[in-house]
């Protein structure tokens, strides 16, 4: 069976339809925590690391994010945590951070994994981590170029073996190990090689980004009640890393030839762009894709997505979790999102070529999220 095709049947039905209902509900089934504000990168696809919005000493305590886990849990369902950030394993508390969430419900790990180690990775399965994805682009030299770092692909690499070796000799069956990769013009060509690497080295899976680009009129117009909202983290640095037509179809042929891509996957993936496309003629409303989940920055502000991380609906200091997520301002800005996007919303998430590698699964999420999503706005706003 192929890694794509694995990873479609080991979707879990039962968490995914309740996921779908506490939707409709109004709630957001997954959180995205931010733990710090430093990182070990200087990748050509983000400029947060040049960036000194926050500062570390204002970060959330371990004690306040374990009350804020609480609240999530309780009050708004959240079934799933995602910690991200710049750099997760930075954190000297992290693998505390999780253990506490693994109380309640799954927390996924993203990492580079340059800072792994033994000690590191041994703490972070007594946590009981549901899983660890790394972020690499490209199985070689590519992904130093990419990620400004000379030797992190040999670094990630030995990040993935040092808790893959942990893991064995601890005798369990988690966390799930697998890639995230973004697609660029630069590392297309050897998605391919990447593929090969998580099946030589027993990876659970590679999932696909893509490359998230502002310009700077987009940033510049992206105004909420007076205010500019947008950040710049996102504008490419010089030319545009997104990858050309031409370079998607040689991918996806590649794809085809090693069986990772099957015609039924195709078949379906295709009936739902065209369902997606006939909901979107008729109802003519914009689905935030983040609006499923709930974003979370380092100093505890439930922002609407990293690239609008200037604005927040509240502060986790300030107010409780369901008070931010159940109030008016929440409510207003996703109804302003829906009837007339922002700039920088066109140009990310309005981009329908970047489609091309949703998994599957993806796709059926985005179905559901758009038949729902007007039943969605209807709870936060009767909540």
């Amino acid at each position: 069976m192929s890694l794509f095709m694995t990873t479609i049947t080991c979707m879990n039905p039962r968490r995914a339809a309740e996921e779908i209902t506490l939707f409709a509900r109004g709630y957001a089934p997954v959180a995205n925590l931010s733990v710090n504000t430093v990182c070990n990168q200087r990748c050509l696809i983000c400029q947060r690391w040049r960036m000194h919005w926050q500062s570390e000493r204002d970060k959330l305590s371990l004690a306040e994010i374990k009350d804020m886990v609480y609240q999530l849990v309780k009050d708004i369902h959240v079934k799933r945590f995602r910690i991200t950030s710049t750099e997760p394993l930075l954190r000297p508390d992290l693998p505390e951070i999780v253990a506490y969430i693994r109380q309640f419900t799954g927390c996924n790990l993203i990492t580079n994994g340059m800072a792994m180690t033994e000690e590191t990775a041994r703490r972070l399965i007594e946590a009981d981590v549901s899983k660890v994805r790394f972020s690499i682009d490209s199985p070689n030299e590519v992904n130093d170029v990419l990620r400004g770092i000379k030797g992190s692909w040999e670094r990630s690499r030995r990040g993935i073996e040092i808790l893959k070796r942990v893991r064995g000799e601890t005798g369990k069956p988690y966390p799930e190990i697998d890639i995230y990769t973004v697609l660029t013009k630069l590392n297309i060509e050897y998605i391919p090689d990447m593929y090969r690497f998580v099946a030589e080295n027993n990876l659970d899976g590679l999932a696909f980004g893509v490359v998230w680009e502002n310009t700077a009129e987009g940033v510049e117009q992206t105004v909420w009640k007076g205010r500019k909202i947008a950040r710049t983290h996102m504008i490419p640095v010089a030319d545009s890393l997104k990858p050309t037509p031409e370079q998607i179809k040689t991918l996806r042929n590649e794809l085809v030839k090693m069986k990772l891509i099957t015609k039924g996957t195709e078949r379906a993936k295709k009936m739902i762009e065209r369902i997606l496309r006939l909901i979107e003629g008729r109802r003519r409303i914009f689905h935030c894709p983040y609006h499923y989940f709930i974003n979370i920055d380092p100093v505890g502000n439930f922002i609407p997505c990293t690239v609008m991380g200037g604005f927040s609906f509240g502060n986790i200091r300030e107010k409780r979790a369901r008070d931010i997520w159940f109030s008016r301002e929440h409510y207003e800005f996703l109804i302003k999102i829906a009837s007339e996007p922002f700039p920088v919303c066109r140009e990310i998430c309005e981009d329908t070529e970047e489609l091309y590698i949703a998994s599957l699964k993806s796709e059926v999420r985005g179905l559901l999220m758009s038949l729902l999503y007007p039943a969605n706005l209807r709870s936060l706003r009767n909540t």
